[in-house]
């Protein structure tokens, strides 16, 4: 967000910031880089009346989403102004977005976004690349033909101040390797496509084929009498 902080005072004054927290240069860079904190001794612009001969000192400078700040202002006669912000001065609206943070390659997931915020339409990314004909809360994604490794979904709502939201989605890919059945057995297979089969497992599927046979064989010496 761009602040502007103004003081009336007498003309050709000198202001300047004597210290400051949670305040930037507006000519930061963009995000994801850190902001310019602002400086110590940075100048105020003068801006005369245009009827009463005073004159008015303007600071801008950047504040960050959800955070407060405080500055300290002052001339070369000692003047003090301190002007100090709580973290809900601005903010933006956030958006919750959920949904299956580890599939499988080919796997179909749901994700839903919730802005609080009436009326606005949304716009849906993957990796970047927007989501062509989806602007409402939800995306069914199928994660067919992506590859292997981590991915980003993005949403973004508009309008109004709304903050957008990523959630990092990794695709494994299943073992396909040949394996031996000795029978029924069903397990289910975790977020990353896998699971571990441990010998008490086997052991309790063991047990159950035995008692199937041991069943059958009774059955045959009935019929057989």
């Amino acid at each position: 967000f761009i602040v502007q902080l103004k003081i009336a005072s007498k003309a050709d004054e000198h202001w300047y910031v004597e210290s400051s927290v949670g305040l930037y240069d507006t000519l930061s860079p963009f995000p994801p880089v850190a902001p310019t904190p602002l400086a110590n001794g940075f100048g105020l612009a003068e801006v005369a009346h245009e009827h009463d001969g005073a004159s008015y000192y303007l600071l801008k400078a950047v504040h960050l989403d959800r955070k407060g700040f405080s500055v300290r202002l002052r001339n070369e006669f000692g003047d003090l102004e301190t002007v100090t912000a709580a973290p809900t001065t601005c903010f933006f609206e956030r958006l919750d977005l959920t949904g299956p943070q580890s599939m499988c390659l080919g796997g179909v997931a749901t994700y839903t976004a919730d802005s609080n915020v009436p009326g606005v339409n949304y716009t849906w990314s993957i990796d970047g690349v927007v989501v062509p004909g989806i602007t409402g809360d939800e995306l069914v994604q199928d994660w067919t033909g992506f590859a292997i490794g981590a991915h980003t979904v993005t949403v973004a709502a508009t309008p109004g101040c709304i903050a957008p939201s990523e959630l990092t989605v990794v695709i494994g890919e299943p073992d396909n390797s040949a394996i031996a059945c000795i029978g029924d057995f069903n397990v289910s297979l975790d977020g990353n496509c896998s699971v571990v089969i441990t010998p008490s497992m086997m052991h309790m599927v063991i047990q159950y084929q035995m008692q199937r046979l041991r069943q059958n064989m009774q059955e045959l010496r009935l019929w057989q009498n």
